[in-house]
């Protein structure tokens, strides 16, 4: 079982010509919550035969549901409406599901493998709802765009010595959103990822990690 604790803020300068009041400064908008969300990570391991190991893992999406009353600042009757509303915004961090794989190839080398999938498609989904008189109550879905995305990554593992082990890895990641659809608020691009690192045993229940990684983030 998992909790989840998210901060939602904003400060957005409103742009009031759309409006017909290019002669005055633009308003402000400000709007922040945090909020509590839950979910579950499920996981099993089969070992088929000595020294191959297959693993699947779940990740449970979380719901966090954030609520505010509007911040809004500027001169006009349209914000001094809209100021002061109550405002539910809705969002979902991503489910995610894993396969990966351990195989032993003799007393030094192992080979690992794991392949993902994150539901980015119903984190794009946000919902607003709009408790006002002023425009008269409006619930509705916006859809940012996103996509799912799929991670792969191939790694291996050299037994040096007794303590030492050492670890070497790629990895890629498809892009949540096309080059049309990216915007400054959430630049995702597709990654890829090299990574080394090495493990020391200091004794059979204790191991020191040191590790480096280099990500290209398109």
């Amino acid at each position: 079982v998992k909790a989840m604790y998210g901060i939602l803020k904003a400060d957005t300068a409103i742009d009031r010509s759309p409006f017909g009041f290019t002669d005055r400064a633009d308003g402000q908008f400000k709007y922040k919550d945090g909020a509590w969300g839950y979910g579950a990570n499920v996981g099993v391991i089969y070992a088929p035969q000595p020294g191959t190991r297959i693993g699947l893992t779940y990740t449970s999406q979380v719901d966090l549901d954030f609520e505010d009353r509007l911040d809004v600042k500027g001169d006009g009757r349209l914000l001094d409406r809209v100021n002061n509303t109550k405002t539910k915004i809705d969002t979902t961090v991503p489910q995610t599901v894993t396969l990966s794989l351990f195989q032993q190839l003799d007393k030094q080398w192992a080979l690992l493998a794991s392949a993902n999938w994150q539901d980015w498609s119903e984190f794009g989904e946000i919902g607003v709802d709009v408790d006002t008189t002023a425009l008269g109550g409006q619930s509705t879905t916006i859809d940012a765009g996103f996509k799912d995305t799929w991670h792969l990554s191939l790694g291996a593992q050299y037994q040096a010595t007794e303590q030492w082990l050492w670890n070497v890895g790629v990895a890629y990641d498809s892009s949540a959103v096309s080059d049309s659809k990216r915007s400054v608020i959430l630049p995702m691009n597709e990654s890829w990822r090299i990574a080394t690192g090495a493990t020391y045993a200091l004794n059979k229940d204790t191991d020191i990690n040191v590790s480096w990684a280099m990500v290209w983030l398109g």
